[in-house]
């Protein structure tokens, strides 16, 4: 009868200490808190970062041009500012973006917009990593002044304080 009772004990303190302990498995990973992407042929946006020597993590499987530049770096030899702006306009031509991914003007035109929009907060630095067209930005505005002016207290007017 001990022999039962004693099984039985160490069971039962098995389980309960099963329960306590168990944490979710997971079948396979990893998983991690956000998504990670990266290029396979260029490194990420905005480029003239990477052509002034802040490179991340360089993959073998960039473009030669891209490789060159990380060479040059890791030698100490670097590049002048002319040269990086030269780099910067040849990868945007191979990558047929229109003009510049991060063209100041279009920001400047944003941040005009939006200091127009009544109480909003100061805003920070923005970086844009797409590229925008003449076009687009133009109907985005239209769009922003459009939704402001007929609908001031609309839910979406509020949530909605910049254009793209």
């Amino acid at each position: 009868m001990k022999t039962r009772l004693g099984i039985l004990t160490m069971i039962l303190c098995t389980a309960v200490v099963s329960i306590l302990c168990l944490q979710q498995l997971y079948g396979c990973g990893p998983f991690f808190d956000y998504a990670i992407f990266t290029y396979t042929t260029h490194p990420d946006f905005p480029l003239d970062i990477y052509a002034k020597g802040n490179m991340g993590v360089v993959q073998p499987t960039y473009a030669r041009s891209y490789l060159v530049v990380a060479y040059r770096y890791l030698a100490g030899t670097g590049f002048s500012q002319n040269e990086q702006k030269e780099l910067v306009a040849l990868w945007d031509e191979r990558l047929h973006l229109p003009g510049s991914v991060y063209r100041a003007e279009y920001m400047k035109e944003w941040q005009a917009a939006r200091d127009k929009v009544p109480n909003s907060a100061p805003s920070k630095r923005i970086d844009i990593f797409r590229a925008v067209d003449d076009n687009s930005s133009s109907f985005s505005q239209q769009a922003f002044q459009f939704l402001h002016k007929n609908y001031p207290k609309s839910p979406w007017t509020k949530k909605t304080p910049y254009w793209y």
